[in-house]
């Protein structure tokens, strides 16, 4: 069984939305397997309100049709609401793709004595349903919820590796924890810092990549490699005892933008560093993390 899977917002200044889904991978046959949600609960709260949807088990077919119709959504193939029954009989999802931006509804009927008219309803705005839908995905994927961590504002997230990295998987661990708690605005690309909504608590890597791949070589050794984004950026990550790992992943994986690695080219340490720019970051980076690592008294010490 795993641990329990949360995402937290909250909506409207005081009102707290949490839903949390618990991964369970049910063998089914020795080459296949299927996940299950165990523990399924919708709680919204606030000065008013603290209500639960009722504890029950969904299917791994549930999550993955409720991830596609919030794809449909943000793509602009709904053209009427979409009311998707999920925690029944508690929840309702409603996807509107409305003129002034799209909107997901999610009501929640307090089961009180067999009473259903009465229900609470709040909004996920644009950015909000991404970091659901990333939420979503995270569970759908999870076959081990051990390397899960979440972010300041309680969205949950984790790390890409190719495959298994034998004998780094507790430094990458321990060094993405620290990443975490280390990554500033400060830390982060110029453009980056300079976008209006940029929030490093529910967004901590975006424009991390490049300081990020470089203090991973420094603690882990390997190469560092780059590849061309859609949208024409740069985006950085390492390669160690031949398998590809990216720690700063995230800030593509909360808005869907897949990225080839097939294309990923091996980069030049000095030429990375040489913008004065970088290197000040990557130091101001670097100085965290070892401070971190240092105050937790983790043992990871650079190459």
């Amino acid at each position: 069984m795993g641990n329990i899977i949360n995402f937290q917002k909250i909506i409207e200044e005081d009102t707290h939305f949490t839903f949390e889904l618990e991964p369970f991978v049910q063998y089914q046959h020795k080459i296949s397997t299927e996940t299950i949600f165990l523990h399924s609960v919708c709680r919204i709260k606030n000065r008013y309100v603290n209500i639960e949807s009722s504890c029950t088990i969904v299917t791994a077919d549930e999550v993955l049709y409720l991830i596609q119709q919030i794809h449909c959504l943000m793509s602009d193939e709904l053209e009427e609401d979409k009311e998707i029954h999920f925690l029944e009989p508690d929840v309702v999802f409603i996807l509107k793709p409305e003129l002034w931006g799209k909107v997901v509804e999610i009501r929640l009927y307090p089961y009180l004595d067999g009473l259903m008219e009465q229900y609470y309803s709040l909004e996920l705005d644009e950015n909000a349903i991404w970091q659901f839908t990333a939420f979503l995905k995270l569970c759908a994927g999870s076959k081990d919820t051990k390397n899960i961590y979440y972010t300041n504002s309680g969205r949950p997230l984790t790390f890409y590796k190719e495959q298994q990295v034998k004998d780094l998987e507790d430094s990458l661990n321990d060094l993405f924890e620290a990443l975490l708690h280390s990554w500033e605005k400060e830390t982060a690309y110029p453009i980056s810092q300079d976008d209006e909504l940029f929030d490093i608590n529910s967004d901590p890597t975006y424009g991390q990549c490049a300081v990020t791949a470089m203090v991973v070589k420094d603690y882990l050794g390997g190469e560092i490699y780059n590849l061309k984004t859609s949208d024409g950026g740069s985006h950085y990550f390492n390669k160690i005892d031949g398998k590809f790992i990216d720690l700063a992943r995230d800030q593509f994986d909360l808005y869907g933008i897949s990225l080839d690695i097939s294309k990923a080219i091996p980069v030049n340490l000095t030429y990375l560093g040489s913008n004065p720019n970088t290197q000040q970051r990557y130091q101001r980076l670097k100085r965290n993390v070892s401070s971190f690592l240092r105050k937790k008294d983790i043992p990871i010490t650079s190459k």
